[in-house]
């Protein structure tokens, strides 16, 4: 038995180099934060062109709307929506904001 050891020890001598010469999993320092530069432009710009109109889209609308316009607005759209896939036996969901807004807010339907 005594005779196979060194014979074993030369064997697995190459397999102990390689996982040595393996690059560590953390060769960069793990706690140093990498910093990344903002782009220079924007890839999409907002349809409404500033920060007031930003989610209007400027060729449908040339101004602000009001609340009760826009809240009445959604309100019937809604509605139109909601009827198109019940009429047509069609299964939809609204997400989970809008469905609380909905809940908490009359209940539209």
């Amino acid at each position: 038995m005594k005779l196979y050891w060194p014979y074993l020890l030369v064997a697995t001598l190459p397999f102990t180099h390689s996982v040595i010469a393996l690059p560590h999993l953390y060769s960069k320092n793990p706690h140093q934060e990498e910093v990344v530069e903002p782009p220079e432009e924007k890839y999409f710009q907002e349809p409404g062109g500033d920060d007031i109109l930003g989610h209007y889209d400027s060729r449908f609308f040339k101004g602000v709307v009001t609340y009760d316009n826009r809240i009445d607005t959604l309100l019937h759209m809604t509605r139109a929506y909601l009827n198109f896939f019940r009429e047509n036996g069609l299964e939809t969901w609204i997400a989970h904001g809008t469905l609380l807004g909905w809940w908490w807010n009359g209940k539209a339907g």
